[in-house]
């Protein structure tokens, strides 16, 4: 596919290889003829006449116009910083008589900035100042992010990722955390990508996840936000092994209320089953309507006559934490790893080791990485080869894909009815959509020595998933 930029400091132009669009007009097309549709945005002649040939055409057109918002974004990143530098040399917008010290005017320079963009592009204030932080840093700390941006090599989302990450790093690691990130920037997703400079700030930091982790638990909050007909979100910002731990126990507390009868989702269960726990300690009254219906449950008697058992409200499942041996043994301070999250401080893996028994610890060599040892004393343990595949492979193997391994299904990837062996050579940790993906459309996958799969597109375009 041919893409031609041309662009100068202010203006910018992408033309894909079937020239621009007409206008629309002030109405849009009839589009009760796809032919007339078609025809409406490109001309006859350059369209071809197959199904699949055309729906190339359009997937093309459309990776043009992704291209071109890339490099939109970065120039207008460039413009957003050229506008912050001009509005702090002058304090021309405060009021001269005003009581502030120089470094009171200068952040009043710069809320006058904030608050005059906001307005004009009908955006909060937060997301103005955070669109003006997020230009700063691409222009003055971040040179290679904006020109890959520019040259629409990665998408602002990917871009964001990388300003996130960078700003939480000191000034002088920056550049390094730059450099490597970009590398995988270039060929990931940017859900997946958010993993990866996630691990690779965690590596480049100066500071000891030990310090990190005791300032980060001092900013733990729980926070209310209303919104809409009569509802709220609430938020708990804590340490994730605790946060975790919380939301395995009310999926499996919701999970084991989902009887024949139960009309609520798994979703609507985990609000109820939370919003009890919080207010009253355990599940009671409505939230137990669907356990009482539940045929073949024990009995007993009580004060109203004969009722159903409550479910075991103690379930705990299994949580992957991989932990080097010498970490364990306290002679190392290497990171532990939590499935699903990833780095965790050397004291709190040691923690849930030793005493935490809905954990699974997974102890690993820590100069080869190889897997030492499952733990056993784990509630229904897996079969060891389930548990090596999420070990191996994280997440779901589709690519961009982020759904933990332990919540997907494990997959022959030539299928056993066609002579597919059970075996890691054969199997990977699907999640359930892209499993029905696999089966129901167009997509084909074949696994490649070193457990790398390949996944073809309908439009037989490979896309490797290594990861």
């Amino acid at each position: 596919m041919l893409l031609t930029v041309v662009m100068d400091e202010d203006d910018l132009e992408v033309q894909g290889p079937w020239g621009c669009h007409p206008e629309w007009g002030d109405a849009p097309p009839d589009a009760g003829d796809l032919d007339d549709l078609a025809s409406l945005a490109y001309p006859s002649a350059q369209l071809p006449d197959g199904y699949a040939d055309r729906l190339r055409v359009f997937v093309d057109d459309v990776v043009v116009e992704w291209v071109e918002t890339a490099i939109r974004s970065a120039a207008l990143a460039k413009k957003i910083d050229r506008a912050r530098v001009w509005s702090e040399t002058s304090d021309v917008f405060v009021a001269p008589n005003a009581p502030l010290t120089d470094s009171e005017r200068f952040a009043w320079r710069v809320r006058v900035f904030t608050t005059e963009l906001a307005v004009q592009l009908n955006m909060s204030e937060t997301a103005a100042a955070k669109r003006i932080a997020e230009s700063r840093m691409l222009v003055h700390e971040l040179p290679r992010t904006l020109e890959a941006l520019r040259l629409g090599l990665i998408s602002y989302s990917h871009a964001q990722i990388i300003i996130d990450q960078a700003g939480t790093l000191p000034e002088e690691a920056r550049a390094g955390f730059e450099d490597v990130v970009l590398e995988v920037a270039y060929r990931m997703p940017a859900g997946r990508f958010r993993h990866a400079a996630v691990k690779a700030r965690e590596r480049l930091h100066p500071d000891s996840i030990k310090e990190r982790a005791k300032k980060a638990a001092a900013e733990r909050r729980f926070v209310l936000e209303p919104v809409l007909d009569g509802m709220a979100w609430l938020h708990q910002y804590l340490p994730v092994t605790d946060a975790q731990a919380i939301f395995r126990r009310v999926t499996g507390i919701a999970t084991s209320m989902q009887y024949p009868g139960e009309a609520r989702t798994l979703t609507q269960l985990r609000s109820d089953v939370a919003a009890a726990l919080l207010m009253d300690g355990i599940p009671e009254n409505e939230l137990m309507d669907g356990a009482y219906r539940h045929a073949g449950r024990k009995h007993k008697k009580g004060k109203t006559g004969t009722r159903a058992v409550v479910p075991d409200w103690g379930i705990r499942p299994t949580v992957f934490v991989t932990v080097p041996v010498f970490t364990l043994m306290g002679q190392s301070d290497e990171p532990g790893q939590l499935e699903g999250y990833g780095p965790i401080d050397p004291d709190t893996a040691r923690g849930l080791a030793a005493k935490a028994p809905w954990f699974t610890r997974i102890l690993t060599n820590p100069e080869t990485g190889i897997v030492l040892s499952f733990g056993k004393d784990r509630y229904r343990p897996p079969k060891d080869l389930r548990d090596w595949l999420t070990l191996r492979d994280g997440t779901c193997r589709y690519p961009g894909c982020g759904r933990p391994a332990s919540e997907t299904d494990i997959d022959h990837t030539r299928d056993a009815q066609f002579g597919g062996p059970t075996d890691e050579s054969n199997l990977s940790n699907l999640c359930r959509p892209h499993h029905l993906l696999k089966h129901l459309t167009a997509w084909k996958l074949t696994q490649k020595t070193g457990s790398i799969l390949e996944w073809t597109s309908p439009t037989t375009r490979p896309s490797s998933s290594p990861f």
